[in-house]
């Protein structure tokens, strides 16, 4: 089954966000409150699963996990932030300008 794991990321005024994604091909299904961890994340704990939505017929699982709310508002934080996520395999489908 394809996992898609989205993660909203955004600044601490909410004026500026992205969601970031990252696939996995797994035979796990996660739950709702599950922990999800990815070497990406500064928190070691992960994150906790708030929905999952399952896709039989597609063979998919989407995982939205707790969102991650920087400290301020600098734009250039939530780039930098971004970039590491996407060096560790997660994709930014709309990029910051």
């Amino acid at each position: 089954m394809d996992v898609f794991i989205s993660q909203k990321i955004s600044t601490c005024d909410g004026a500026i966000s992205r969601e970031l994604i990252r696939s996995f091909d797994s035979k796990i299904t996660p739950q709702v409150n599950s922990r999800i961890v990815d070497p990406a994340f500064s928190n070691p704990k992960g994150y906790q699963a708030v929905e999952v939505a399952i896709n039989y017929a597609e063979e998919e699982c989407w995982v939205y996990i707790e969102p991650l709310i920087i400290d301020g508002n600098d734009l250039d934080d939530l780039r930098d932030i971004i970039g590491d996520y996407m060096m560790r395999g997660w994709e930014c489908p709309i990029p910051l300008r």
